[in-house]
């Protein structure tokens, strides 16, 4: 095809199989229902690059409610603190102390050029099933033009496996809201932003003021306002932290007393010598100035496999993923395809009814950098 963009975006229609609203468990998250907060909102990203728009806003508003519940979790402290390390330890954290993630890799693998746009349920299983990367890893570029930008070969074996392993840590569930009057989108935005479409474009929904909403958006202003009768559809993504337990930390007893602790082990020689240096240990040297490790270790333990966990604990987490299996490592990543549903298309109505929009003033977040714990070495 020749290099420009066409004027397309969000497609209507659904899975005959997708959940409908109230089938995932409700958590509250936000009490407010108020997303339009500096320390939840993402790094802004356009979808239109110096060579055309990319159409690809039903990836960017999916990754934009996915970025903007991390951050929620980030600022309010609910994020488990291995997450964070494993996020941060990886790069899903840009400069501005924000969680953000590549929408070219997903773009690519959701076919959005075969499509010229996307519809919302064929973006969610796309990242359902092959996960997401940080932006760092496979970035944006204003120059280029529509067959670079979704060029395929530029998903690389280590991408599509960063990919698999960010399920590993999170799960993406998500439903349809059906119910759209005005408490109950009100109440849905106490767990999450609602992925919406208007006019064929897709955003993300972060407030609703009543007869108005506030939406997240990926063309300049970020955050506006419309009317919320406006919107179309509406699709509930979630964003779950998994139990991981962690396989470098084992819960010890003392053999000869009742004494209970956690040993994690170091990575290697200089990270245990910092360590045992902060714990007040001294540090016995050989003449030769090496480590003297007879003297040095005070005694020996023995652990459980590393896959080993106890049969109370897998009762307790109640959960599928808590049957540990040593999963084959494969010699070459390759994504998940996204399995072929019937469409329940939306009837579009022959004559449409122009509704009166009173554009309201765009409320400008207050740009400052949300605190974010650091990550020690030795995790």
């Amino acid at each position: 095809m020749e290099n420009i963009f066409l004027e397309e975006g969000a497609f209507i229609g659904r899975k005959t199989t997708d959940f409908a609203g109230g089938t995932l468990p409700f958590e509250l998250r936000v009490s407010d229902s108020d997303w339009n907060k500096a320390q939840y909102l993402p790094t802004g990203e356009k979808q239109r690059g110096a060579r055309g728009d990319r159409l690809n806003c039903v990836t960017q508003s999916n990754h934009n409610s996915y970025e903007l519940q991390l951050n929620q979790m980030i600022a309010d402290n609910t994020i488990r603190y291995g997450h964070l390390a494993w996020l941060d330890r990886n790069g899903y954290i840009d400069s501005n102390g924000k969680v953000n993630f590549s929408e070219k890799f997903n773009s690519i693998l959701n076919k959005t050029a075969e499509y010229k746009g996307n519809w919302l349920y064929k973006v969610a299983d796309d990242v359902r099933l092959n996960g997401l990367i940080p932006q760092s890893m496979l970035p944006e570029k204003i120059d280029e033009d529509w067959d670079t930008y979704y060029n395929p070969e530029q998903i690389t074996p280590a991408m599509l496996k960063l990919g698999k392993e960010f399920l590993d840590w999170f799960e993406l569930p998500y439903e349809w809201v059906d119910d759209t009057t005005i408490n109950n989108l009100v109440k849905q935005l106490q767990h999450t932003p609602l992925q919406i479409v208007y006019a064929n474009h897709a955003v993300a929904e972060i407030k609703n003021r009543g007869e108005l909403m506030t939406y997240y958006d990926s063309y300049e202003p970020w955050v506006k306002n419309k009317t919320q009768s406006s919107a179309r559809v509406f699709l509930k993504l979630i964003i779950n932290q998994k139990i991981v337990l962690p396989e470098e930390i084992k819960i010890i007893k003392d053999t000869d007393s009742k004494a209970v602790g956690i040993w994690y082990a170091a990575r290697n020689q200089e990270e245990l010598i910092t360590e045992a240096i902060e714990a007040g240990f001294p540090i016995p040297k050989k003449s030769d100035g090496s480590l003297d490790w007879d003297m040095f270790i005070q005694g020996l333990l023995t652990l459980n496999n590393k896959s080993m966990i106890s049969e109370k604990i897998k009762g307790w987490l109640n959960r599928e993923d808590a049957q540990i299996e040593e999963a084959p490592i494969p010699t070459e990543e390759v994504a998940t395809p996204i399995e072929e549903a019937p469409i329940e298309e939306v009837p579009t109505p022959t004559e449409e009814v122009a509704i009166p929009i009173e554009e309201a003033p765009i409320e400008e977040a207050p740009i400052e950098e949300a605190p974010i714990e650091r990550v020690p070495s030795f995790l």
